[in-house]
């Protein structure tokens, strides 16, 4: 059961910086298509990715010293 969760939340991550970078990404690109803006927006989304993230590891390990 806890390489379930662990499989879980590394795959969330996996897909967080993903969609986020994309996101970024795109939002900038529709803004400012020549601009740096596009990529600038990318980073951001994948940092706040990293900090989401990171949020739920702590909680997780919370929960687990909790039991």
């Amino acid at each position: 059961m806890k390489n379930l969760k662990v499989y879980a939340l590394v795959t969330q991550f996996i897909f967080q910086l993903l969609i986020l970078g994309v996101l970024g990404w795109f939002i900038g690109y529709r803004i400012d298509p020549d601009g740096v803006l596009k990529g600038i927006l990318a980073v951001v989304g994948v940092v706040i990715g990293v900090i989401a993230f990171i949020i739920q590891l702590v909680k997780m390990v919370g929960v687990k010293d909790g039991e």
